[in-house]
């Protein structure tokens, strides 16, 4: 529940989760428990997900425990919010990850990450970080904390206050 409060879930949202614990809590046990990798994680979230079983949580929130749960350090999954989403679809100049709201000729402050990104959606996400992280700069001997610097930096500051986000609402457009 810290993860989800430290992601800024709504209260509406929190507790229609909360009233869900059984559907998805054997998840969160098997990715602490090393039972999981972040993408079978992904998969069994998704799948409570589109059948209704998660109310009021998204990838943008299952993702967060994803990343801060997995101990699979070396082969870890990213969160995919609409910063770290919307950054790497404009980075890689297409859609890699799916929004509610598309693409308009004006910024946008918020796009919510769909519910249908589908486990390999997510994949080339996080590959898509982590190949970031290879031309980077980033020297630190360890691949986590590389990878883990180069999600902060498109995270960028948070609300509204970093260059990086300001670049992306401004050009997260049509052209």
């Amino acid at each position: 529940m810290l993860i989800f409060a430290w992601g800024g879930m709504s209260v509406k949202n929190a507790k229609l989760i909360l009233n869900s614990m059984n559907n998805w809590l054997p998840i969160v046990s098997g990715l602490r428990n090393n039972k999981f990798s972040y993408l079978e994680a992904y998969d069994r979230f998704l799948t409570q997900s589109l059948q209704g079983k998660m109310p009021g949580c998204g990838p943008a929130y299952y993702t967060k425990l994803i990343f801060l749960l997995t101990k699979h350090l070396h082969q870890r999954g990213f969160i995919m919010d609409q910063w770290l989403g919307r950054s790497i679809n404009l980075l890689a100049d297409r859609e890699i990850v799916l929004f509610y709201q598309c693409r308009v000729r004006r910024p946008l402050k918020q796009r919510y990450v769909h519910k249908n990104n589908t486990c390999r959606a997510y994949d080339e996400f996080c590959n898509a970080v982590r190949n970031l992280t290879v031309v980077s700069g980033e020297i630190d001997p360890d691949s986590r904390i590389r990878e883990e610097n180069v999600e902060m930096r498109l995270f960028s500051v948070g609300r509204g206050k970093g260059n990086w986000r300001n670049y992306v609402i401004e050009n997260d457009v049509l052209s």
